[in-house]
């Protein structure tokens, strides 16, 4: 008798059941962000024909409540930005970004916010940024059960919401790297947004045994 083979066999017709009870319900799970995977990206454009001008912003912080529902998270999470982490790979464009966008903020290190609330049948997150005053933005979600990664996007625009004055000293500061080969210079007032972080969710002596046996 194969005693390795008995017991493979064993942990897998255990597991069955247990992933038949344990996911029945997402009452006996916890849902959480894992620890460094949340990243925010942005995009803003120049010239004519909208040339994409992408970034990051590589210090991001989150503060969550491990909750029983991907909902009940969402809208525990409040995050800071810290503008200074601003990276375009271009030194000399992060310095004029950050004169000009955000030094004229009323804290300009920093983007506070909060999911206000979220749907998953919708795919919408409603976020609240606070700048030079509380926004409101509308992100498109999508969540990954199989991989659990949760991604929403949304877009900005520099022409509202008061930001007028740090667009303004952006194309100005920006006017001749900005003039495309048609000679107009453009700098577009649209930045799309984008944050990506990676759930856990854990699903008591499930998740367990399968740590326990990987």
């Amino acid at each position: 008798m194969n005693l390795k083979y008995n017991n493979t066999a064993l942990l897998s017709l255990l597991l069955l059941l247990l992933s038949l009870t344990s996911f029945k319900s997402n009452a006996t799970c916890n849902f959480s962000i894992e620890e460094n995977s949340q990243k925010l990206t942005w995009t803003g454009y120049k010239f004519t024909n909208k040339k994409a001008v992408p970034g990051t912003f590589d210090d991001i912080s989150f503060e969550q409540t491990v909750s029983k529902s991907l909902k009940e998270l969402m809208e525990s999470i409040k995050f800071v930005v810290n503008t200074d982490s601003l990276n375009s790979e271009n030194p000399a464009r992060d310095t004029t970004l950050k004169a000009t966008v955000f030094n004229l903020l009323k804290e300009p290190q920093k983007i506070s916010g909060s999911i206000d609330s979220y749907s998953k049948e919708k795919s919408l997150a409603v976020v609240k940024m606070t700048f030079n005053q509380d926004i409101s933005v509308d992100f498109k979600t999508n969540y990954n059960e199989k991989t659990g990664v949760f991604e929403a996007s949304g877009s900005l625009d520099l022409m509202n919401n008061g930001f007028k004055p740090n667009y303004d000293a952006v194309h100005e500061s920006c006017e001749k790297l900005h003039t495309g080969e048609d000679g107009v210079s453009k700098t577009w007032s649209t930045v799309d947004l984008k944050i990506t972080a990676k759930i856990k969710q854990e699903c008591g002596i499930f998740d367990k045994l399968k740590k326990l046996f990987n």
